[in-house]
């Protein structure tokens, strides 16, 4: 029986972060501290115009969006609720998944410690993308692809599997490369001789079931609009049109391993990969792993569990890691390896917090290196709940350039009322989906804005309609910093003026806006046809 004391006890201690940081990110979410990021503001913009599917994601963020949008209103609260609550739910099921299916309910309060202190994770659990559901419900279909190969009751494993690949890929495209990661659990499994008999076969059909329910509304809605989705995807790629790009290329793989080292945080992607390695020989390479462990005081960890954690990790960061040399990796990509790796971290942490115990190992370097690591940590998460208070001038904030959208809005709607005869004949637009988002969501009225096509890539925006039908119209074109209005759309107005406005945030300066008033519109709308996806 467990004798210590309640709050020293794991599932107390697992309950208290959660709680503390969910309540931390409701509070911040609430303080307005950070105004709606770019991605943000257009999938808020999609969750007014429910679909099937959009132009770059799947619709699973626009509903989540709609859903708290229902309960909290049109606002950054109601936007972000998903996340937060997203956040929640991913710190639920790591606890539970490393305590009850893992039998570690200790490495499961360090798993805690170290997603809470990790960039990646603290990024997404404010902010509303499509990275939150992806990572929840990839978290999710890890771990009950284990219940379905270990524990008791495989049959609602397997559904919970299914249902958790379809809804991650009504997230995320990137939910497709769990595929991978089963592949890589099966073949560590059947390493160790530790595969349950037609375990392959059952993990193969609840996976292409889920997979196939996911993309069927996808794939509905690419049928009725030209498989937009699916050349966005191969041109960020980077296998849809080379344009005389080399095939092998060596400057994008340093831009790629700076941005994970970032995005993990420097201190746990060190850790992680040194525990990565001992648990890839531990799940894939039996024969090594008893080597390794055969002369060391610690026990051999249970190959099962290193076989689900490397496959999580290892052949989706390596996969990016190799494509890298061929076009840049956004820094978000491979975020869902980081998963599992987050459970590598923290029994690497927890090694070294147990080696206290000793008094010559306290002298060591490796424990007062994690007391630095986790003091980092903390700071971290301080740093992005408290942004507002810190001391640093704007031109060294890295969120500086996602403040300003509030301000913005509100002049936008007072030079509608004051600068215009008729302000009931005035529509909005940019030439860039983030601002045209932001003016949707910020202008006090919520307005139905456009986006004209300037030489850019395509976005939601161009599958809807324009303001064709607003010949005569007056209206407001916004764009970032201080630069003239191409003479191609000021050709579509009788008259233009540009004024310069540099918005506000918490009395600070954000960002700069040039904002051109322009009267009568002619027309006509500029065509998309010479977009690129």
């Amino acid at each position: 029986m467990d004798m210590d004391p309640v709050w020293k006890r794991p599932a107390f201690l697992a309950a208290a972060i959660i709680f503390a940081t969910t309540l931390a990110r409701l509070w911040f979410v609430a303080s307005h501290q950070l105004d709606l990021v770019q991605d943000e503001a257009q999938y808020w913009d999609w969750s007014r115009i429910l679909q099937l599917s959009y132009y770059s994601k799947g619709p699973l963020v626009a509903y989540i969006i709609s859903l708290g949008t229902w309960l909290f209103g049109d606002t950054e609260l109601g936007v972000r609720f998903g996340a937060v609550a997203g956040s929640c739910l991913m710190q639920i099921v790591l606890y539970l998944g490393v305590a009850r299916l893992f039998q570690q309910p200790k490495l499961g309060v360090w798993c805690l410690v170290v997603i809470n202190t990790t960039l990646f994770f603290l990024a997404n659990s404010v902010l509303m993308t499509t990275d939150n559901p992806l990572a929840l419900f990839w978290l999710c279909s890890a771990f009950c692809m284990y219940w379905a190969a270990f524990g008791k009751r495989q049959f609602l494993a397997l559904c919970l599997l299914a249902l958790c690949l379809a809804l991650g890929l009504m997230a995320k495209y990137l939910m497709l490369a769990f595929g991978l990661t089963a592949l890589f659990f099966v073949w560590g499994l059947h390493r160790n001789q530790m595969l349950p008999k037609g375990l392959i076969l059952k993990l193969g059909i609840a996976t292409l079931l889920g997979l196939a329910l996911g993309a069927l509304p996808i794939l509905l809605w690419n049928l009725d609009n030209d498989f937009v989705s699916f050349r966005h995807v191969a041109s960020l790629a980077g296998v849809a049109e080379t344009n005389g790009k080399p095939l092998i290329r060596l400057d994008t793989l340093p831009e790629f391993l700076g941005s994970q080292i970032g995005l993990s945080t420097p201190w746990w992607f060190l850790l992680l990969m040194i525990e990565g390695w001992r648990s890839g020989m531990n799940g894939f390479f039996p024969t090594r792993a008893r080597v390794l462990y055969q002369d060391k005081e610690e026990e051999r960890p249970d190959p099962r569990v290193d076989a689900l954690l490397s496959a999580g990790f290892w052949p989706v960061f390596l996969f990016f890691l190799v494509w890298s040399l061929h076009t840049k990796i956004y820094p978000n990509w491979p975020g869902v390896c980081y998963l599992t790796g987050v459970v590598l971290g923290a029994r690497i942490a927890m090694r070294i917090m147990a080696r206290l115990r000793d008094p010559e190992a306290r002298a060591k370097w490796q424990p007062k290196a994690l007391a630095v690591c986790l003091a980092l940590g903390g700071v971290l998460f301080l740093g992005l709940h408290l942004q507002n208070w810190l001391p640093v001038p704007a031109d060294y904030n890295p969120m500086h350039r996602l403040k300003g959208w509030r301000h913005l809005g509100e002049q936008v709607q007072e030079f509608k009322e004051t600068a215009f005869e008729d302000a009931d004949r005035v529509f909005f637009f940019s030439d860039e989906y983030d601002i045209t988002a932001a003016l949707a969501f910020y202008i006090p009225e919520r307005p139905r804005t456009f986006c004209a096509f300037v030489d850019r890539r395509m976005s939601q925006y161009d599958l809807w309609p324009g303001p064709e039908e607003n010949v005569g119209w007056d209206a407001i074109y916004v764009r970032k910093r201080f630069k003239p209005m191409s003479e191609f759309l000021r050709a579509m107005f009788e008259s233009v003026e540009d004024v310069e406005f540099q918005s506000f945030h918490w009395g600070e300066p954000a960002r700069k806006f040039t904002v051109s008033l322009c009267r009568n519109f002619q027309g006509p709308w500029p065509s998309a046809d010479n977009l690129h996806y």
